[in-house]
């Protein structure tokens, strides 16, 4: 009866769509460190570059040598007031005024005092964003998720450079994010295989949309071009020849200065795109039963098996042509460990048991104990410094695997953490911060225009885009569906009806809710993800109504 009650409550707010805040009890509920330590006693200190944050923040803090006491002062830069006080050196001093303090930029600094109130040495000064908490959904859908869903999948199809494969068979230079083929064309290919099954897309169209997805899988298996065994059917992370096509025609635009850094890593494959483009390869296996594509994905799946390192994950970066790795850098395997339960579940494969047990223990020993949930992108460089650039994906990644595959109670437990963490340190739910020069080094230092609620990308790229919000929503959903809690079926909401009002007219779903002081092209494999999201959800959404 209680969970009937909390959805009929959760159908009203998502109808009335109330703009009401409940500021004091929302932030009372933000007094509880993340990760909680009852839950993760051990994780070290990870938030040394952490500009954010919803739930009260633990510094990491060293005794100063002659210090007798400590005084604490609080800017509160937004409000205009100043809090200082005296005592024992502590992670968590914020704790006594962190529920009083409203969203804003704040500074923070610990000085170590000697008896006669000397200072004798700075502990730590930390300038950051205090961010609001969820104060349930302020926002109202401008169309239906699936209308939005279907308007944007059209809208990528009817693209010149997508209609372009119908006639080539090539990657049209126009688009200049082709450059990154395994990544971009392979999440083309998924976007032409759910449009063209939509039962709203007319039947020309849909029979179109299927000859583009196949002309987009025959080039990536021509491109494959290895030298290497065990790469022969990876299509390369980085396509150079594309890029110097591009450059023979001045007049085309870089915005996101695709070409600079395709020629920089054209020897380089990283490890993330093979099994997205080899789970691609099984959707159009399932679709046209041509095995071709189906061996291709176990192609690509025995090679990582090979691959696998003696501590159980892999190298983030490979030589392509050579296997040899290119830095330090780990992969952390989630979604490869996701592809091979499906090669397993789905297709009968049980060649993989062992990649995935090992790739699971990799997780729980890395990662899940330091918190070190470290940005992996194509066009971002892998920092040296541990803990410079972190990202929501993996560990929401995680938390989803854990609730699908083992949902036990501890696990649960774990999951809740790390969605918590993905929230704290990415989600923006109202009250966008100002300070262009600590949340987008991209714009001037004109305010910072957000659309919220949105969720931001990694620390290297600090901004909302609509990926990032999917990738939330799928998290929260994840979270409703294994405690039954409402609370995560309004944030899912929230952010999904966020993605309907950055569509355009036209159908398009903008990347960057950045609404002022940066243009970027948009990322096309964005705006599938978020369009697949909104699907899943306005079938979820007819599920409760029911």
């Amino acid at each position: 009866m209680k969970r009937w009650v909390e959805l009929i409550l959760l159908f009203f707010s998502f109808v009335s769509c109330t703009t009401s805040q409940r500021l004091h009890p929302a932030y009372e509920s933000t007094n509880d460190p993340v990760p909680s330590p009852s839950v993760f006693p051990e994780v070290p200190c990870w938030n040394a570059y952490a500009k954010s944050f919803i739930w009260l923040p633990l510094f990491e803090v060293k005794e100063i040598e002659g210090a007798e006491y400590y005084t604490y002062t609080l800017r509160l830069e937004t409000a205009g007031k100043t809090i200082t006080w005296d005592g024992p050196l502590s992670s968590a001093a914020l704790k006594r005024y962190w529920a009083s303090i409203p969203a804003g930029m704040v500074t923070f600094v610990i000085e170590g005092k000697d008896m006669e109130g000397n200072v004798v040495g700075k502990v730590l000064e930390r300038r950051f964003y205090r961010a609001s908490p969820f104060m349930g959904i302020t926002n109202c859908a401008k169309k239906s998720y699936r209308e939005t869903a279907s308007a944007a999948l059209s809208y990528i199809y009817h693209l010149p450079h997508v209609q372009a494969w119908l006639q080539t068979g090539m990657p049209d230079v126009r688009y200049s994010l082709y450059g990154y083929p395994s990544k971009i064309i392979s999440s083309l290919i998924d976007g032409m295989l759910v449009y063209s099954a939509l039962p709203s897309t007319p039947r020309e169209d849909s029979v179109k949309a299927m000859n583009i997805a196949l002309r987009m899988a025959s080039y990536l298996s021509h491109i494959a071009s290895s030298s290497h065994p065990l790469l022969k059917d990876f299509p390369p992370t980085y396509d150079k020849a594309f890029v110097e096509k591009r450059k023979k025609v001045p007049s085309l635009p870089d915005p996101n200065g695709v070409n600079g850094i395709v020629e920089a890593n054209a020897d380089k494959l990283m490890m993330l795109y093979g099994y997205e483009y080899a789970g691609v390869m099984l959707d159009l296996f399932d679709r046209t039963k041509e095995k071709k594509w189906y061996d291709k994905a176990v192609s690509v799946a025995d090679a990582y098996k090979s691959l696998q390192l003696p501590c159980g994950t892999w190298h983030l970066k490979l030589n392509y042509f050579t296997a040899a790795p290119v830095d330090t850098h780990y992969m952390i395997p989630v979604r490869l460990v996701n592809f091979l339960h499906r090669l397993q579940n789905e297709y009968g494969k049980r060649d993989y048991i062992r990649v995935i047990e090992k790739a699971e223990q990799w997780i729980q020993q890395n990662p899940l104990k330091t918190f070190y949930w470290e940005g992996q992108f194509e066009d971002v460089p892998s920092y040296a410094q541990p803990y410079r650039n972190l990202s929501k994906y993996p560990p929401t990644d995680y938390a989803m695997y854990l609730l699908q595959y083992a949902p036990s109670e501890k696990n649960i437990a774990l999951a809740t953490e790390l969605v918590r963490f993905a929230e704290d340190q990415f989600v923006m739910w109202s009250n966008p911060p100002s300070d262009s020069l600590l949340f987008n080094p991209w714009a001037s230092r004109d305010t910072v225009a957000w659309l919220t609620p949105c969720a931001l990308e990694q620390y290297h790229f600090y901004v909302p885009v609509d990926a990032s919000a999917s990738q939330m929503i799928h998290a929260f959903l994840a979270m409703y569906r294994a405690t039954a809690n409402a609370l995560y079926l309004q944030k899912a909401i929230a952010l999904a009806n966020s993605i309907t009002r950055a569509a355009r007219d036209n159908g398009e779903i903008t990347t960057v809710w950045t609404l002022s002081g940066f243009h970027t092209e948009n990322w096309l494999n964005c705006m599938v993800f978020s369009a697949k999201t909104l699907l899943e959800l306005d079938e979820m959404m007819k599920n409760i109504k029911q």
